[in-house]
């Protein structure tokens, strides 16, 4: 599954979309306010029954192609001068009136008119904030396992900026593609997986090590048996190895001994919000093959199902939390990425931290969503 953004993300990235004047392609596509008004709204507007089949046929295209955006609210130039064959954001009027259209309206029309019924972890809608008014974000993911049906009963594909009807050998072709494993990583300061904890709960623990248990979860109904795991931690509260890092140097320890050491690299990240200072950030890398032959899983291995709780992996031991008034403080990030036989390569960030109140954690370096990442 593709991590969704929060509304804080998109109205950075909205506005800088509209200010590029970034194109339609084949995961973007931007609709008129008059896609989702309901007819007499100022003369606009579209039927129920309309507006049903058009989202509905949007949707599915994106679920039966590679996935991608709808953005409502943004109408198209008009000026074929200015598109270069690819149709781009403008005119005067961007975004509903609060109330016109809600949140809740676009998920009901998504979920009641497209068979099979899509889930949350497939689509998400959010509703932007932008000069005063909204502009509504559907992020839909790839939908695999399975072939979407729009409510006028046909398939559609994305394809030259548009949904297209899909012929039968296309249909079949979908509803073939490979159904491989969906893994991750989690990441917790304990066995309960929690990434964010009260000071108090590490009292006991000033100036020792914190443990970082990480596991491995597959998210659909296979089984994997090897994946390799590549792991980076950013840890800004430990002098002594980001000193190392910083001289290109992977310090001792910071893997346990079932990791490669690893090399030096520096990581980008894919969106925006807190994590932009990442930016850049040189992390130590590390590599696990997970496979039954690796002799420093010995009785920890076992192939990987579907499940709802990780698969331990290893434990972290992690140095340097800093004290805050007496009380230990960690802020720390986990970047990690999986390859695996059949299925796309993913990548995550974690965050983990402590503060004093689990509940008014500030968050001065990290947050706990999945942001996608890459190596430069």
């Amino acid at each position: 599954m593709t991590p969704f953004q929060s509304e804080l993300c998109w109205e950075a990235q909205l506005e800088r979309m509209l200010d590029d004047q970034k194109p339609e392609d084949a995961h973007l596509d931007y609709k008129g306010i008059e896609s989702l008004l309901p007819s007499g709204r100022g003369g606009g507007g579209l039927d129920k029954q309309k507006r049903a089949e058009d989202i509905s046929k949007d949707v599915s295209s994106f679920l039966n192609s590679d996935g991608g955006l709808l953005v409502y609210g943004v109408p198209e130039s008009e000026d074929p001068s200015r598109t270069g064959g690819s149709p781009i954001p403008g005119g005067p009027e961007i975004g509903f009136q609060r109330g016109e259209v809600t949140k809740e309206t676009i998920e009901d029309l998504i979920t009641s008119n497209i068979q099979p019924r899509p889930g949350p972890d497939l689509f998400q809608v959010t509703e932007v904030p932008y000069c005063g008014r909204i502009v509504i974000v559907v992020e839909v993911d790839v939908g695999l396992g399975d072939v979407w049906q729009a409510k006028d009963r046909r398939y559609y594909k994305r394809f030259n900026y548009k949904a297209e009807s899909m012929d039968h050998y296309e249909v079949e072709m979908v509803r073939n593609r490979t159904m491989g494993p969906n893994l991750k990583l989690a990441f917790g300061l304990n066995d309960q997986w929690e990434t964010t904890l009260s000071n108090t709960e590490y009292l006991a623990r000033r100036g020792e090590e914190v443990r970082i248990h990480v596991g491995i979860q597959n998210m659909r109904n296979c089984m994997v048996e090897a994946a390799l795991i590549e792991l980076g931690l950013y840890h800004p509260n430990d002098m002594n190895a980001s000193a190392k890092i910083a001289q290109g140097e992977v310090p001792k320890g910071i893997f346990p001994v079932e990791f490669e050491p690893g090399v030096i690299r520096k990581i980008t990240c894919g969106k925006e919000g807190y994590w932009g200072f990442l930016n850049g950030v040189t992390v130590a890398l590390g590599q696990l093959s997970w496979n039954g032959a690796n002799p420093g899983l010995a009785g920890r291995y076992s192939p990987v199902f579907k499940t709802e709780t990780p698969v331990p992996v290893t434990v972290l031991n992690m140095r340097g939390v800093a004290m805050v008034n007496g009380i230990a403080s960690l802020h720390a990030a986990c970047f990690w990425r999986i390859q695996a036989p059949n299925m796309k390569t993913t990548t995550g960030i974690v965050g983990l931290q402590t503060g004093s109140h689990t509940s008014t954690i500030t968050h001065p370096y990290i947050v706990t969503n999945e942001e996608q990442w890459s190596i430069t």
